[in-house]
């Protein structure tokens, strides 16, 4: 060791006792909203069944999960007082007034960006696209937000199996429509998604 080094050392000291040490902020100054208000879907698909069946499975799967959802009947009865019949209308109102006129402390608003069948034969294509974000009613602000798709797509190259696809994926529709549940396994897989990410918030919170 140098002699120069060693007559550093001391203020070397001072100055690494004097420095203040960096502030660890929390990531949220309040706790996670101990109940949560899952509002009525805006829709910019063409479907009218989709943003119902998104909405459905994603208060089945909240109900199962450690995040107190209010019942969505309850949510929409207390809502069609107030005039609000659609996701769409929801800007209508802040989101204090809403937090207020539904007693909760979060609210976790939704967009159906994409509900999609494409079936041309050459290509069946099927797909479901959606964001959901949660909003702290006292403040307004967005406290998470995420997006998630999926898509299932097959490709045909001969005449017979274009003929297949088409049919296949005709079928499907049909039957998917009949029974109130179009693409449900891709909209399943969206709504999983999105709480899936949710959950992970929740736990690093």
């Amino acid at each position: 060791m140098s002699k120069t080094f060693r007559l550093l050392l001391p203020l070397l000291a001072i100055y690494i006792v004097g420095c203040p040490s960096p502030e660890i902020r929390p990531r949220h100054t309040k706790p996670f909203p101990q109940t949560v208000a899952l509002l009525p879907m805006d829709n910019h698909s063409n479907s009218l069944l989709g943003p119902v069946l998104l909405r459905k499975l994603l208060e089945d799967i909240l109900s199962g999960s450690s995040i107190d959802v209010q019942d969505t009947k309850d949510t929409d009865a207390i809502l069609k007082k107030a005039g609000i019949t659609d996701g769409g209308q929801l800007g209508s109102m802040t989101p204090e007034k809403l937090g207020k006129l539904l007693g909760v402390d979060g609210l976790l608003y939704g967009e159906l960006l994409d509900f999609n069948y494409t079936n041309i034969g050459i290509i069946s294509k099927r797909s479901v696209k959606a964001r959901l974000y949660l909003v702290d009613p006292a403040t307004g602000d967005t406290t998470w937000d995420a997006t998630k798709q999926e898509v299932n797509s097959k490709t045909a190259f001969t005449a017979d199996a274009m003929k297949e696809n088409f049919a296949l994926g005709l079928g499907t529709k049909l039957l998917e429509t009949a029974m109130q549940s179009p693409l449900r396994p891709e909209t399943e897989t969206v709504a999983r998604d999105l709480l899936g990410d949710l959950g992970r918030a929740k736990r690093s919170w």
